[in-house]
């Protein structure tokens, strides 16, 4: 298996919600059933996901039944959830890189376990780029 890919909320969430663009959450499970990658998030990356699609239904973007379906096909997905992220680490890469510390907490997993992140998130995505943690898609990935 190759390095560990972190995944943040707003990634795993645009696959899921229908409205949303997931081409890169696409090409990070092609690169996963390649072999590339293993997929995880921290502790908290599940409920925040949960929360994006209570905000959908909220905001009339999903009724119910979608939401239900929408986290029933996230518990399918290859992703780990990883334990134990330091506060400490959170903290200072919070205040560090003017996340929040949920944000942050995707930055210490990635950082912790020596591998990369992907992330939907503009400014995440600017604080790992920073940090040399920054995934992209490769040009070319097996389908």
């Amino acid at each position: 298996m190759g390095r560990r890919l972190v995944l943040d909320a707003s990634l795993i969430a645009s696959y899921l919600l229908p409205d949303e663009s997931s081409f890169v959450f696409e090409a990070v499970l092609r690169a996963q059933a390649g072999g590339f990658v293993i997929c995880a998030v921290p502790a908290n990356g599940l409920i925040e996901v949960a929360q994006a699609v209570v905000g959908a239904v909220r905001r009339s973007r999903l009724d119910t039944a979608d939401a239900e379906t929408a986290l029933e096909r996230l518990a399918e997905l290859p992703i780990a959830v990883l334990p134990g992220v330091d506060p400490l680490a959170v903290l200072r890469l919070a205040l560090s890189n003017r996340l929040t510390a949920y944000d942050a907490s995707y930055l210490a997993v990635a950082l912790s376990t020596g591998g990369l992140l992907a992330s939907g998130d503009r400014d995440l995505a600017r604080a790992a780029h920073e940090l040399g943690i920054l995934w992209t898609p490769p040009a070319t990935i097996p389908a």
